[in-house]
Parts: C-alpha cells; sequence; structure tokens
C-alpha cells in the first residue's frame, strides 16, 4: 500500500509539474445552443482553425451541456468552426489571445437546415456514421428498410450490430445493457426486446451506441465499475406530437395465430407507449425448438414537468407456455473410457411475470438532483417434465435404464428501491454522488419428484430405485446498499475519485421433503437426509480511490479499491457454521485516445469478484435426476477474474466504410466448476469445486462496407474463441479446451422501391479437447445460408420469400441434419397513405424444419433434436396509423 501512495504522490507533481510549463498557454471555452428549440447540443464536433491559414489547430465535441474547451493552445489568433449533423454550420472568429488569457466566446447559435440546403449540408446529411467520443451515431434514413419495419429490422442492418431470437442486441460481441428514446427509459424490465419489435423503423432518426458509466454499480452483491454499452434512438421532428402505430391480426390452419399491436407518441417532454402482443407461432423464428405461446402487454408514460420534475412509469406483463419434445444424446466421459446416455423427454412450461417500474426526479436546480426508483415484479410457473431414459457402456451393454417425472410449482416475488442524491458544484467537474437502495425477494416452491431407476450390477443382478417425493421449498433475500462517490478536479484536465460501497446481503432457505407412504396414501413420512435449513449472510466493504485525465483525444483512469468481505454460512438443520474473511485488491484502468473524428481506441482491466449462488453452498442432495444428483458446496470460496477488453474502430463517412476489431480474455482464479463422480452402474454426483488457471480469450472483427455507394451494405463477421477449463472427474485432473470460430457474412440490397433483400452466410466450427479423450464427436460443424427478399409489383402488390438451408455435421446417433426450409407470402396494400395491408403467408413450405443443438461439460459432450413448429399458412390484415 505504500508503494502505491509513493506512486500517486510522484504521478500528482510530475503533471502539476508539467502543467506549470504551460502556463503561458491560451484557453478558449464556449457552448453550442439550438437557436430554435433553445436547447444545449451535445456531441457538437468544434474546430479551431488559425486565422493565418486556416489550418487546424485542434478539434473537440461538446459534452452533454453543449460546453466545448481548447487547452493548451499557444498565443494567436483562430477561427471556430461548429458542424452538427442537420445544422447549419457556423464560422466565427476569436480575437488575437495573448499568453496566459483565457477567453469565453459565449453561446454560439446552431439553425437548423431548412429546404434550402448548401453543398456542404447535403453531403453531412447522408452520412451513414458518425464517430465522436464515447458515441457512435449512425443516421437511420441511410440504411434502406422496408415498408413499415421495425426498429429491430433497422439495427440488424447497422454494421457491427447483432440482434438473436430473442431480441438481446449486441455491438461488436459487446451486449447492450440499455435502450432509451430521446434519452429516456422505455419499460425498464427487458426493455432492449420490447422497443426493438414493437417501434417503427420509419420514427427513427438516429440511433447512437453509447459506451457510459455504468449507472447501476451492484451486480451479484458487489461493487462493479467500468463502463457499459446503451442505444439512444431518437425520433424525427416530423414524427413527434403525433400517434404512431401498429394493429394486425392473423389466423391460420392448425389454430396459429398472430396479434401485434403498439400506439406511440413522443415529443419533446412526453412518451406514451401501448403495447398489445401474441402469437403462437414461435415469434416468427426460424429453427426454434418447441413450441411456444406468448402474450405480452404494457405500457410506459413519462413526463417532463416543466424542467423540475421527471416520471417515468412501466407495466408489464408477458405469458408463455411451451411444450418441447427432445431426444438427446450424451457422451460421458469417465477416466480413459466413456458410456452414452440416450433420453426421450416432453416438457410443458407455463408462466406468467408482471413487472411494473417507476423513476421519479427531482431536479432543485441546476446543480443538485435526487432520483427515485422503484420496481416490482411477481411471477407464477408450472414446470412438468416427463422423461425415458437409458445408458450403454462398451459393445452397446446397458448400465441402467428408467423413467422420471418432474413436477413444480413456483411463485417468486421482488422489489427493488433506491434513492439517489447527485450534486455538482460551482467548481467545474467536482461532483458528489450518494445512493441508498433496499431489495427483498421470496421464492416459493412446490416440487414433485417421480422416478424408477433400474441398475445393472453384472452377473444377471439388478438394483431397484424407487422415488416418491414432493416438498416445500421458501428462500427469501434482503440485500442492502450504500455508496457514496466523490469526485475532485484537479489542475485542467485531472481528476480525484474516491468511492465508499458497503453491501449486506441475507439469504435463507427452508427445504422439507417428504416421501410418499403407501399405507396412508398420503406425502407424510419426512426425509430428514433430504430436508435442510440454510441461511448465508454476505458482508461486503469497499474504499477506492482513482485518478483520471480527460482531454479532447485522450482520457484515462486508474484505480484501486480495497475489497473487504464476510460469508457466514449457517447449516441451521446440523448446526454447522463456516466463516470465510478475506480481503484483497481490485485494480482498474482504462484508457481512450480518438486518432481523429472516425478513428478511435479503447482498453478496460478490471479485476472482479463472482460470489458462489445459495444453490451452490447448500449441502442438500437434488435428485430430482436420479442419474445426476447434485449436490452444494459450503466451502466454496468466490471467484476471481482478471478482466480485459480492448477495442479499435474506425468509421469513415467519406468511403463509407467501417471496421471495428476487438479482444476480450479473462483468466479466472477459484472459478466454479462440477466436480462428477461416476459410478459402475453410470450413476453420477455432480459437486462444485474450486480450480485454478481458468482462462477465456475471444477476438471479434467487424467489417461493413457500402456498395456501389448506394444504401447496400455488405458486412462481414468473425469471432474466434478459446476457452480453457481445468475440472475433476472421478478425482482425476479433466482439463478441457474448447476452440470455436463463426464466419457470418451479410449483404443488404435495395434496388429503389421494386426490390429489397438480405442475403447472409454462417460457417461456425466448434472443437472440444479433453484431455483424456479423443474422437470424432468432439468437432462440430454448422454451415447455413439465408435469402429474405420482397419483391414490389404493381398495384400495391408485394410477393414474399424466406429461404433458409442448414447443414450439421459431428453429431451423434443420427443428430447430423441437412435440410430447407422456405416461407413465401404475397400482400396487398391499399388505401390513400398504404395505411392498411392484406398478407398471406405459407411457412415451411418443403416440410423441413429441424432444431438441433450442443451442449459441452467438464466431462460430456450432448446432442438435442428438439420439436418444431410444422407447416402452416396463415392469412394477416395490418392497419398503420401514422403514415403520411
Amino acid at each position: 500500500m505504500r508503494k502505491l501512495v509513493v506512486l500517486a504522490l510522484f504521478v500528482f507533481l510530475f503533471i502539476d509539474h508539467a502543467w506549470s510549463q504551460s502556463l503561458k498557454n491560451i484557453k478558449i471555452k464556449g457552448r453550442v445552443y439550438d437557436n430554435e428549440l433553445k436547447e444545449w447540443l451535445p456531441s457538437a464536433t468544434v474546430t479551431c482553425l488559425r486565422s493565418k491559414d486556416s489550418s487546424k489547430a485542434a478539434i473537440c465535441f461538446t459534452d452533454s451541456n453543449g460546453a466545448f474547451v481548447f487547452d493548451s493552445l499557444p498565443a494567436g489568433k483562430f477561427s471556430l468552426l461548429v458542424t452538427f449533423v442537420g445544422y447549419q454550420s457556423s464560422l466565427s472568429s476569436v480575437k488575437e489571445i495573448v499568453g496566459g488569457e483565457v477567453v469565453d466566446v459565449g453561446n454560439i447559435m446552431l439553425t437548423r437546415t431548412g429546404m434550402t440546403l448548401s453543398q456542404i449540408e447535403i453531403v453531412r446529411k447522408k452520412e451513414l456514421f458518425r464517430l465522436s467520443k464515447d458515441t457512435l451515431e449512425f443516421n437511420a434514413g441511410s440504411f434502406s428498410t422496408r415498408e413499415n419495419a421495425s426498429l429491430e429490422d433497422l439495427l440488424k442492418r447497422l454494421p457491427g450490430v447483432q440482434v438473436d431470437e430473442n431480441g438481446d442486441i449486441k455491438v461488436n460481441g459487446e451486449v447492450v445493457k440499455a435502450v432509451t428514446v430521446n434519452g429516456k427509459s422505455l419499460f425498464n424490465i427487458n426493455g432492449s426486446r420490447v422497443i426493438g419489435k414493437n417501434l417503427q423503423a420509419d420514427l427513427v432518426d438516429k440511433i447512437q451506441v453509447i459506451d457510459r458509466d455504468r449507472e447501476h454499480l451492484v451486480t451479484d452483491g458487489v461493487l462493479a465499475g467500468g463502463r457499459e454499452k446503451v442505444i439512444n434512438i431518437t425520433i424525427k421532428e416530423k414524427k413527434k406530437k403525433t400517434l404512431n402505430g401498429e394493429f394486425t391480426g392473423g389466423y391460420g390452419t392448425q389454430g396459429r395465430f398472430f396479434i401485434k399491436n403498439n400506439l406511440s407518441r413522443f415529443d419533446s417532454q412526453q412518451q406514451f407507449v401501448l403495447l398489445g402482443n401474441g402469437d403462437n407461432i414461435n415469434d416468427g423464428h426460424v429453427g426454434s425448438g418447441g413450441v411456444e405461446r406468448r402474450w405480452m402487454s404494457g405500457v410506459n408514460y413519462s413526463n417532463d414537468f416543466r424542467g423540475k420534475i421527471g416520471m417515468n412509469i412501466s407495466y408489464l406483463m408477458n405469458s408463455n407456455k411451451n411444450d418441447d419434445r427432445k431426444s438427446s444424446v450424451r457422451k460421458n466421459f469417465v477416466g480413459d473410457s466413456s458410456f452414452f446416455y440416450t433420453e426421450q423427454s416432453r416438457s410443458l412450461n407455463e408462466s406468467i411475470d408482471h413487472g411494473i417500474s417507476g423513476q421519479l426526479e427531482f431536479r432543485i436546480d441546476s446543480l443538485q438532483k435526487i432520483f427515485f426508483v422503484s420496481q416490482i415484479s411477481f411471477s407464477k410457473s408450472h414446470q412438468d417434465i416427463r422423461s425415458d431414459f437409458r445408458s450403454e457402456g462398451s459393445l452397446q451393454r446397458e448400465l441402467n435404464s428408467g423413467s422420471l417425472m418432474n413436477l413444480n410449482r413456483r411463485k417468486l416475488f421482488a422489489t427493488a428501491n433506491m434513492i439517489s442524491y447527485s450534486r455538482k458544484f460551482r467548481k467545474e467537474r467536482r461532483s458528489l454522488d450518494v445512493s441508498v437502495s433496499y431489495s427483498y425477494g421470496k421464492d416459493s416452491q412446490e416440487p414433485y419428484n417421480v422416478s424408477n431407476s433400474v441398475y445393472q450390477l453384472g452377473n444377471g443382478h439388478i438394483s431397484v430405485d424407487s422415488i416418491n417425493q414432493t416438498g416445500d421449498y421458501e428462500g427469501v433475500n434482503r440485500q442492502f446498499f450504500f455508496m457514496a462517490s466523490y469526485r475532485e478536479p484537479i489542475a485542467k484536465n485531472g481528476y480525484f475519485l474516491f468511492t465508499l460501497a458497503e453491501d449486506k446481503t441475507e439469504s435463507g432457505s427452508d427445504r422439507m421433503v417428504f416421501d410418499y407412504d403407501f399405507s396412508t396414501r398420503k406425502y407424510d413420512h419426512f426425509n430428514d437426509s433430504m430436508s435442510n435449513s440454510f441461511q448465508s449472510i454476505n458482508q461486503h466493504y469497499l474504499g477506492k480511490i482513482g485518478w483520471g485525465v480527460k482531454r479532447n483525444r485522450f482520457d484515462y483512469e486508474v484505480s484501486v479499491a480495497t475489497f473487504l468481505f464476510k460469508l457466514d454460512n449457517a447449516n441451521n438443520t446440523f448446526g454447522n457454521n463456516i466463516l470465510v474473511k478475506k480481503s484483497m485488491l481490485l485494480p482498474e484502468a482504462r484508457m481512450g485516445y480518438v486518432f481523429s473524428d472516425k478513428e478511435e481506441i479503447r482498453l478496460y482491466y478490471q479485476k472482479g469478484i463472482q460470489l458462489p449462488g445459495l444453490d451452490q453452498l447448500q449441502p442438500v442432495i437434488d435428485n430430482s435426476s436420479p442419474l445426476y444428483v447434485r449436490r452444494g458446496n459450503v466451502k466454496l470460496q468466490p471467484a476471481e477474474a482478471n478482466n480485459l477488453f480492448l477495442n479499435y474502430k474506425v468509421f469513415d463517412p467519406v468511403s463509407m466504410h467501417s471496421l471495428s476489431v476487438s479482444f476480450t480474455g479473462v483468466i479466472t482464479k477459484n472459478q466454479f466448476v462440477n466436480n462428477v463422480l461416476t459410478d459402475s452402474s453410470g450413476r453420477q454426483i455432480i459437486q462444485p469445486e474450486n480450480v485454478d488457471k481458468a482462462y477465456s480469450f475471444s477476438i471479434s472483427i467487424d467489417k461493413g462496407i457500402l456498395v456501389n455507394n448506394k444504401k447496400n451494405m455488405l458486412n462481414f463477421g468473425l469471432v474466434s474463441r478459446l476457452r480453457y477449463t481445468p475440472g475433476y472427474v472421478d478425482g482425476i485432473e479433466q482439463n478441457t479446451r474448447n476452440i470455436s470460430f463463426t464466419q457470418t457474412t451479410r449483404y443488404s440490397y435495395t434496388h429503389g422501391r421494386f426490390f429489397d433483400c438480405v442475403a447472409s452466410a454462417v460457417l461456425n466450427y466448434d472443437n472440444v479437447k479433453y484431455q483424456r479423450q479423443l474422437g470424432p464427436n468432439n468437432r462440430y460443424f454448422v454451415a447455413g445460408l439465408s435469402f429474405n427478399g420482397e419483391l414490389n409489383l404493381p398495384l400495391g402488390i408485394t410477393f414474399g420469400s424466406d429461404f433458409n438451408y442448414r447443414f450439421v455435421t459431428g453429431g451423434m446417433m443420427d443428430q447430423n441434419i441437412n435440410v430447407f426450409m422456405l416461407n413465401v407470402s404475397l400482400s396487398k396494400f391499399w388505401g390513400l397513405h398504404r395505411q392498411f395491408l392484406l398478407k398471406a403467408e405459407g411457412h415451411d413450405l418443403l416440410r423441413q424444419n429441424t432444431s438441433v443443438s450442443r451442449n459441452t461439460g467438464v466431462n460430456y459432450i450432448e446432442d438435442v433434436r428438439s420439436s418444431i413448429l410444422e407447416q402452416f399458412f396463415m392469412l394477416r390484415v395490418s392497419y398503420f396509423l401514422g403514415k403520411r
């Protein structure tokens, strides 16, 4: 610790000495203002030009309050060029400045472009994207989408952006944590999924991908610093203060239906969104397993009252029912041998979730604000799983066989409340943030476990094991969290950061198990060996100090935190108690450099902590699967992860090319892995353990090219991963190395209003190497081709086609596939503004839809084939509100 203090003092004195040598330099500052809306303009580009030859002296971007500042300029005479997409440029002169002088140019007014645009303004309006500090901005109008497309369809056409089947969004491999509209939250719970599927692409003006400091600093009970990606959607001016929406209903063969209703209104102060959706066609996903019925409804309302009070409330309901029949093959490794496990199962899952969230912001004055957040969620679910299984050793010798039935009724209730106070001071960049939160959760379950298993003991002898149990489980979790953070600016660009945090989490679970008594025909025989009362108290304390510098092009921050935690695990049933106390240093560093207004690089490092979950700690047996019995480990230690992230990106608005290269590395100490013990009959006992030397590395490359200088985009993506996981099987070290490559190519083409298509290809190779096992099934290869196109014919008629091809090899026991899937549609627009649509569609015309997947673990490889949605036909009617 003494060395760190000496090093910090040395760095401070060195920088202070450097600044003292630059007192003869000058400083220019000001703010950029929207002359029409009377609002500050963030992320405007301000270029400082030398008056004598108009050469560039420096460049910077305005902050969230429209402010900019140039430091360390030599004495002389300058001009300021201010540009912003959609505004007329401003060029103003600054008087000749002598050494050491500070000049405040005041407010620079920018006027929105009208019907008469200059040559340079026309070029800027057609920019696909714009890179500024911490923000990548896409111009939605530069990316062609189909008529009545959703925001999700638009996002899929942006370079470096991926949207999976669940609606989760990734940018260059990083998960997007939140999506906002005009800077305001919209459906805090699963907001990104809801917004992407229910907001019309025609409303969107710009899409901003922002790297920001994390707002929620608690992750699994641990303070988590660093950055996160969010997406902000800005609405077109002409679409504000008008009602927009879609009302669609469809019905088809085999009872298939589709409903999509949404209504929205946005302006500078208010936003309102109303949703009501439902379907039983798997939400249009190709190759997804099972048949799912979904209902979703929600409402969101936000308002700013006279700029003093901001309010945001939302309600969201989801109801799902899934019916999935699976056929799985698992290859289990035991020492230097292996055996196969096959299973035929059917699972019925039904759930309903309700979520209410509210935010209230009081702006006391221009320097202070108080923020309240409250969330309440409630859910009920019912699960029914039935299966038949069989295990075979060498020469197809049966090891065991049987059947099982698992039923579970579950209720979850959770609430989280937070209040925070934020204050800025008269001294620029000085700030104080204090937050307090409390959360409570309750989990109630009523499981039923029935199974019959036959084990081959050899020499014709068998062992029969039957289980018929029910139980009551109740888990309660309470968490209190406090954090205070203070930032003190030092000299011109530097600052110190001080953070204190405390987290106390109390978790308890009571599990009562009863066996079926055939004499009374009731579940009244108490099973004390599988019942348990367990309590865990986690207390964490953190003190953090950091130093950072922010300049126009370069910024960095380094910090170190002292983390103290106490873990108290008490087994009330057996009277055992384990107390763990530990302290450690958690370093963190981040750096960013902007080479130009189109190129930047960012580096981030953090040491983090992951605590074991309650189910991993409880020393109680879970025999819901008789062949895979699980039990907890109260001696588990927290895992320590060293995380490194590096990203380099270039977005050139002139050549219309983009490139993003990312590297992610994680090295983990005390990682949680399963220790597997297998007996001669194929039964396994699985218990979590801590291991060292686990690591994973990945490289992600995304390249976007605008073809023929039109709205046609060609995207290439490559993701390569290496993961190494130590483990133990039957007490013997069993290390696993997994290497995978995924190559994607996507081309979107538009020919005026006549033809539009998206073609893509995906290649995925996965190779798992076990320390003591080699075999052909360790390699898994997936290739896919897809084409989605629409041809617009006269009289408002549109023909659409969706073609998918998938090839899988490397699977076990006939789990490989080679399938084609074809969907077609014919639609007709009518109405003065084409606001009505009638659409007929056919799905899986070739009857080849198939779903397969692969899972791997420390001692197994598993291939799963799931039931699918079979061929059906549907007729839809739509009305689009707000079309002009």
